[in-house]
């Protein structure tokens, strides 16, 4: 089967997947979009909300299996998403790691600007177009947690 083929069925059944996820919600979302847990929304999906190319088999086995799995699903190197990363965001590039982030397999790739902020690139891992950019919460975490502490 071609990669057009299999592209074609992933659209289909991405775009089968989002109506069905429109209809779940157009009735049932509380005033206010309320959500569940941090980052997730109450139908399932999660926050940023994007859609890459490659569709992430569902989790079966332990992590070494999900990062085989992916790997052998990814079409662009880790060098060029990384490459991608530093092209949308300026700094120090880090090491690109294949994820499954809101069922589609990506690379992150963590940029180190000069001021020493570090920010999440999402790289499709199919088509090596920049996703997302989200600053990294676990390198902000400390001075968050000082903020909001004083009376």
């Amino acid at each position: 089967m071609s990669r057009t083929a299999i592209a074609g069925v992933a659209l289909i059944a991405m775009v089968a997947g989002g109506a069905g996820i429109i209809a779940a919600s157009a009735g049932a979302t509380p005033a206010g979009g309320a959500t569940g847990a941090a980052g997730q929304e109450q139908d399932g999906s999660q926050e940023p909300s994007y859609t890459g190319s490659i569709q992430a088999p569902e989790g079966s086995g332990g992590e070494e299996a999900e990062n085989a799995a992916l790997s052998g699903l990814a079409v662009i190197t880790p060098e060029e998403a990384a490459t991608a990363a530093g092209s949308a965001v300026a700094g120090t590039v880090g090491t690109a790691a294949l994820e499954n982030e809101n069922g589609f397999v990506v690379y992150q790739v963590d940029v180190t600007a000069a001021d020493g902020s570090v920010v999440e690139v999402k790289v499709d891992a199919g088509t090596g177009a920049v996703l997302a950019q989200e600053a990294d919460n676990d390198a902000s975490e400390g001075a968050e947690g000082a903020e909001g502490t004083g009376g």
